[in-house]
């Protein structure tokens, strides 16, 4: 399932017609994908001792399905927290707060070319989602972090978030 995404994501895979899945096939495709990995790996690791940081969970769906939504972002975030509701729930959820702008920068440093949710506009909309995740996602343990600065102070201040967190 990662590969049809990253394949809808890249471009490489259209609908007919030459349009993008919506945002319900997508978060569709997302959450069976988000499964298949808590189940064939994060809780296998989980079980023998080992610790998972991820880079994305369910909150990236509940950002990027709802701002992609046209119709009622409100109700598209109820509906993918109920799609997503058998996931594990983390432990702690970190967000790096950077700019759109610094995100772009970053984004095009990857070398990975465009994306089917790179629009700026997109991007400036995901940017408020995430500052106000919190209220979006009741009972789990969120925190923002300043994503700016260099991997070393960001590091710096993800890890002293997470000691005061979960110490």
């Amino acid at each position: 399932m990662g590969m049809l995404i990253r394949q809808v994501l890249s471009g490489r895979l259209v609908l007919p017609g030459g349009c993008a899945p919506s945002w319900v096939t997508m978060a569709l495709l997302f959450a069976a994908d988000r499964m298949d990995h808590v189940e064939s790996e994060i809780e296998p690791f989980l079980a023998a001792g080992g610790v998972v940081l991820s880079d994305r969970y369910d909150a990236s769906s509940l950002a990027y399905q709802s701002v992609s939504c046209r119709e009622d972002a409100k109700r598209a975030i109820e509906w993918i927290r109920v799609l997503n509701r058998y996931v594990r729930r983390p432990d702690l959820t970190i967000v790096l707060d950077v700019s759109p702008e610094v995100a772009s920068e970053r984004r095009s440093r990857r070398g990975d070319g465009v994306q089917l949710y790179d629009d700026s506009e997109v991007q400036s909309s995901l940017a408020g989602f995430y500052k106000n995740l919190a209220a979006h996602m009741p009972g789990d343990r969120i925190t923002v972090v300043d994503g700016s600065g260099s991997i070393d102070d960001v590091h710096d201040r993800v890890w002293a978030e997470y000691s005061r967190v979960l110490a």
